[in-house]
């Protein structure tokens, strides 16, 4: 059999020059993922956060992990790949990266619940869509003020606080600067109406706050038209 050859590290010098972009390949993910505690390797629910996801070789390599943990005789496995997809984030400054990484951990997600479950339902499809869309933001890591959901999952409901990027640096702006959503999970799906809604809730205030780091940023470039089954949803 012929091995597959590995996935290029770049795309064009160009971009190497404008952004420092140089992709990590699988096999130096999977070896950086092994020195994590076996602990957080064997929960399904530890949190992940990548601040420069690319188009997502992390993201993939860690969801399947997640996914792997899920017993074949589970009679929950729904629940778990949306427990899985709620506990990765990523930023991305280029749209082009931040599309194809929403869509290889939506491939990822799908493949498994083919393999198990066999074609997932469209309603369940827009449900991982609407987290993933939430999880995954463009924007600068160092300088945006992102914001993020926080899931806790109930039997019926799931409930979500919605906090700035800045609370991982501060804390102690946690209480005062976050909002939570109490969402059935067939109301799912209108999660990106609800964080739309919040964003421009708070435009002002966004606004008015100092960047953590000040620096010029670099011209952002159009992503190719990419069409799929979401359109461009994604």
């Amino acid at each position: 059999m012929q091995a597959t050859a590995p996935k290029p590290q770049i795309k064009t010098k160009d971009r190497i020059r404008d952004f420092g972009e140089v992709f990590t390949n699988e096999r130096e993910v999977n070896a950086m993922l092994d020195l994590l505690p076996p602990a957080i390797l064997a929960d399904i629910s530890a949190t992940y956060l990548e601040p420069a996801a690319g188009d997502g070789n992390f993201l993939v390599a860690i969801l399947q992990r997640k996914l792997d943990l899920i017993p074949a005789s589970s009679s929950h496995t729904e629940r778990q790949i949306l427990q899985a997809l709620c506990a990765i984030y990523g930023v991305e400054l280029l749209r082009d990266n931040l599309r194809a990484a929403r869509r290889r951990v939506l491939q990822v997600a799908c493949s498994f619940y083919i393999k198990r479950l066999g074609a997932p339902r469209l309603s369940f499809l827009r449900k991982m869509v609407a987290i993933i869309r939430a999880n995954l933001l463009q924007g600068d890591f160092l300088s945006d003020d992102l914001r993020f959901c926080f899931y806790t999952l109930g039997e019926s409901h799931i409930d979500i606080t919605i906090k700035p990027i800045s609370t991982l640096l501060d804390p102690s702006s946690l209480v005062a600067d976050s909002t939570s959503l109490d969402l059935r999970y067939d109301e799912l799906p209108t999660l990106p109406t609800h964080l739309a809604t919040l964003t421009r809730k708070n435009k002002r205030a966004k606004s008015a706050k100092k960047p953590i780091i000040s620096r010029a940023k670099p011209p952002r470039p159009k992503a190719p038209e990419v069409r799929s089954l979401f359109g461009d949803s994604l």
